[in-house]
């Protein structure tokens, strides 16, 4: 098979020539590099590395079942609205309270 110079440096986005050697040390590391981004990524960045390493998919289902359930992005955002105004009330009533015993 005839590659194109453009081909064989990776710039025309077509086939690589040259394959690099199989590296286990290397790949171990970067297996537990990509571990650790999942560990500390959102949903989306969680979800973009489990489409992205096929291989690893087991790990990251394995790391899901250990650590609590994220919630996605809109639950999240609706808590923080809902939470901040509980806080609003429960500062309100409390300050109620406090001027009701104080008079």
């Amino acid at each position: 098979m005839k590659v194109s110079p453009s081909q064989k440096e990776g710039s025309g986005g077509g086939l690589h020539a040259e394959a690099k050697p199989f590296n286990a040390r290397w790949t171990m590391k970067s297996a537990e590099e990509v571990l650790e981004q999942y560990r500390k990524g959102d949903f989306h960045q969680r979800l973009n590395l489990y489409l992205e390493h096929r291989d690893l998919r087991q790990s990251f289902m394995k790391n899901d079942m250990e650590l609590p359930a994220l919630m996605s992005p809109d639950l999240e955002k609706k808590m923080s609205k809902v939470q901040a105004l509980l806080g609003s009330i429960r500062y309100r009533i409390s300050r109620f309270c406090f001027l009701r015993q104080g008079a």
